[in-house]
């Protein structure tokens, strides 16, 4: 969050409208939290906020292959190389759209992870939820949390989501706000930006309109 709220100092941005994904949500709602003045409203895309009391249930395919490689030692060596296997993991975590693949598109998610050190995030995020590591900084949150539910929100969700549960996002979205719109896509997995994009699109841009 700290990374965040620098860029957002440095860029001097007000009236903000976060459309967050995957770890975004957590991350934009305890900036949310800790600095409404800046926040106008939060569009969140296959995430959830956090802060809603949603219970985690059965780890999902996802945090079960990372429990799997974690516990074996093996974890590093799969997600070290991102460079080259990014598709991979992606289709474990939820990507439906296939025929959106080429080379530009390999390129373009592979390119953020050109060496080891750079795929530090993507190993230590997703172990931050499976040992709770993220916990006590969620908490300190709490005493904030009626920041975030004045914010107008709007949740989407890829049924196919091997990631984070789709019943758990609604929940903990219900739980932060109870009557803001949350959409289903049946045919769409954690990346719903890449599995219906146009839908993604034209809610977002429907949500900045009415909001």
């Amino acid at each position: 969050m700290e990374n965040l709220a620098g860029l957002i100092d440095a860029l001097d941005l007000h009236g903000i409208t976060f459309v967050i994904q995957d770890w975004g949500g957590p991350i934009a709602a305890a900036y949310t939290l800790r600095h409404p003045e800046r926040v106008q409203r939060l569009f969140l895309l296959n995430t959830l906020s956090g802060y809603g009391h949603a219970e985690l249930g059965e780890l999902t395919p996802w945090f079960q292959f990372v429990k799997k490689h974690h516990e074996a030692g093996t974890l590093h060596e799969v997600l070290d190389h991102l460079d080259v296997n990014v598709l991979s993991i992606m289709k474990i975590i939820g990507f439906e759209n296939s025929s959106a693949v080429d080379a530009n598109w390999i390129a373009a998610y592979s390119a953020p992870f050109p060496t080891r050190d750079d795929c530090i995030g993507a190993i230590e995020f997703p172990l931050d939820v499976l040992l709770g590591r993220f916990l006590p900084y969620v908490r300190e949150g709490f005493p904030l949390l009626d920041n975030l539910k004045a914010k107008p929100a709007m949740l989407m969700v890829g049924m196919k989501d091997r990631a984070i549960a789709p019943d758990v996002q609604i929940a903990d979205f219900r739980g932060v706000w109870p009557d803001h719109p949350i959409v289903k896509l049946p045919e769409a997995g954690h990346f719903s930006q890449e599995d219906a994009p146009g839908t993604v699109v034209s809610l977002i841009q429907a949500f900045v309109q009415s909001t």
